[in-house]
């Protein structure tokens, strides 16, 4: 879910969904869409942005900035190489296998 819902972002479309699809997003990421839980809120939500364009467009805005915030390969890129890092310089467990060898199994 989250893929499909960063892909809808990215353009800058205005993305609505509920907060179970709003979940698999990272939390700042949620700021770039229109959250309805409900039948009716969520059908309030989607006629509220097909009647005002300015509101569609500046959710659509949003979402574009936010994906490209937090989706952008070189941000990813940024947050794997700190994720190596730590787990390189993390403290030998027990068995003296460093956390990531000792998950694995094969």
């Amino acid at each position: 879910m989250k893929n499909t819902l960063a892909g809808a972002m990215a353009p800058g479309t205005p993305v609505v969904t509920k907060s179970l699809g709003a979940e698999a997003l990272p939390a700042p990421a949620r700021a770039g869409v229109l959250v309805c839980d409900g039948h009716e809120d969520l059908t309030h939500g989607i006629a509220d942005l097909l009647v005002r364009a300015e509101g569609r467009a500046l959710l659509g805005q949003r979402a574009r900035v936010v994906a490209k915030r937090v989706f952008d390969w070189q941000t990813i890129r940024e947050q794997f190489k700190a994720a190596v890092a730590e787990t390189i310089n993390e403290p030998k467990n027990r068995s003296g296998q460093g956390a990531v060898s000792g998950a694995c199994s094969g």
